[in-house]
């Protein structure tokens, strides 16, 4: 399967997972007697983990970077900020809250997917932090060569990085 279709499916996949996880830890904690709210931040906060690494590992393929973490931090407070403008204006202008919420989703899936693409998840050394199955720098390359851990790309000395 070519790379132009693979990611995006990947992309889909992982935000179905996260949704099952916030979604199955909300109804969970919230079964158990929590408040609300104090269920929804759980089930954000475990889908967060999901998510972040669900799409650096399965969905763009990189080694994790302090820096990708950061910048997808901001990502996820643009994401409420857009999420909860784009509601406000579509129940303002009279659409149902349900269908203003999902088409905030969808808007906001399309800009993740883009974002993450171009600039969470970019290398040092170009506009994607995609690398080609196999070559040098990618996951699929590492796998054999030595265990995952949180460092840069071109690092130099095991647990040193450039971020």
């Amino acid at each position: 399967m070519s790379e132009r279709v693979r990611r995006p499916l990947a992309f889909l996949g992982v935000g179905a997972a996260s949704a099952l996880v916030d979604g199955g830890t909300f109804s969970v904690v919230y079964a158990l007697g929590a408040p609300a709210a104090a269920s929804s931040a759980v089930g954000f906060l475990l889908a967060f983990a999901v998510n972040y690494s669900g799409n650096r590992l399965v969905v763009f393929r990189v080694r994790h970077q302090h820096s990708m973490l950061v910048r997808y931090l901001v990502l996820v407070a643009v994401n409420l900020l857009l999420a909860t403008a784009t509601v406000a204006v579509l129940v303002g202008a009279g659409l149902e809250a349900h269908l203003a919420k999902f088409a905030s989703m969808v808007l906001i899936a399309g800009l993740n997917y883009v974002a993450m693409a171009t600039w969470v998840f970019r290398a040092p050394d170009g506009p994607l932090a995609v690398r080609g199955l196999g070559e040098p720098g990618s996951f699929e390359a590492e796998q054999d060569s030595e265990a995952i851990r949180p460092t840069s790309w071109d690092d130099s000395a095991p647990g040193s990085s450039s971020d």
